[in-house]
């Protein structure tokens, strides 16, 4: 308790970044968690298993296939349980610590999270840096215990993400009531306030998954679909297929070294204690 309530101070401070703007020409992609959808005839349409083996993708090459089975291996789900919903995460090995890297959104009002694995394997996730600062809508969470139904990928950032436009890109996240669908696309642009636009597709529940080039690279973080809104009609346009990223490479991993040090220091303060 009194680890979570030091970062909360950190937090406060500016050692750990927040932040709470969001574009209006996007919308979150959280979802309150559910394994099934009610169908007008009474029936329940439960979610299907995603078969072990995935076709290549008739646009991307082997490099490309590799890093989704990386992603597959990685995808992990984050529960928020101050708000009641979920979102996506990967697991990532960084300087000897294992993080989760999801959608700051995604944490709003909690400094703990339950993270859990497609087989069921759960731990707790301490937030130790959180920026929603636009365009960056990303979060790290740091695990004690290694997720051994998991394999972690490295992380590595792509730097120059305006030479990634025209590439193929994929992620594997938890949209809707699915779990583990990994989806490919490629990158369409960088709007002007800094945002990666993908075209893909995305739904509640995705936000949070990385998203990362042929390489293994870190292009951004998903949080949010397009919206367009016209004059001829009230009602917003939700276009699923271009989806907004937090740019991967603003995620600076020198200032999250350090705050990982910070970490470590506490659990050897916290381990003298107890002696």
């Amino acid at each position: 308790l009194w680890m979570t309530k030091l970062f909360s101070l950190l937090l406060a401070t500016g050692l750990v970044l927040s932040g709470c703007e969001v574009s209006h020409t996007e919308t979150e992609a959280t979802v309150l968690p559910t394994h099934a959808t009610q169908l007008e005839d009474n029936t329940t349409e439960t979610n299907i298993s995603v078969p072990e083996e995935i076709q290549e993708p008739v646009w991307g090459a082997r490099s490309i296939k590799r890093v989704a089975d990386k992603t597959r291996d990685a995808v992990v789900e984050v529960h928020n349980p101050y708000r009641g919903v979920r979102g996506t995460g990967t697991y990532f090995e960084f300087k000897g610590y294992h993080i989760v890297i999801t959608a700051a959104h995604v944490l709003t009002g909690a400094d703990v999270m339950e993270i859990m694995t497609p087989s069921g394997e759960s731990t707790r996730g301490l937030v130790v840096l959180a920026d929603s600062r636009a365009p960056n809508d990303l979060a790290v969470l740091v695990v004690r215990d290694q997720l051994m139904t998991r394999v972690p990928m490295k992380l590595k950032l792509r730097e120059r993400v305006h030479d990634a436009i025209g590439e193929d890109v994929v992620y594997t996240g938890d949209p809707g009531h699915h779990r583990q669908l990994t989806i490919f696309g490629n990158v369409s642009g960088i709007h002007d306030g800094g945002s990666v636009i993908m075209h893909s597709y995305a739904w509640p529940g995705a936000s949070g998954s990385s998203v990362f080039d042929s390489k293994g690279r870190l292009v951004g973080i998903l949080k949010a679909v397009d919206v367009n809104r016209s004059r001829l009609s009230p009602f917003p346009q939700i276009t699923e297929d271009m989806v907004w990223l937090s740019p991967g490479w603003l995620l600076n991993l020198e200032d999250l070294e350090k705050i990982l040090t910070i970490y470590e220091l506490m659990l050897e303060l916290e381990r003298g204690g107890q002696k």
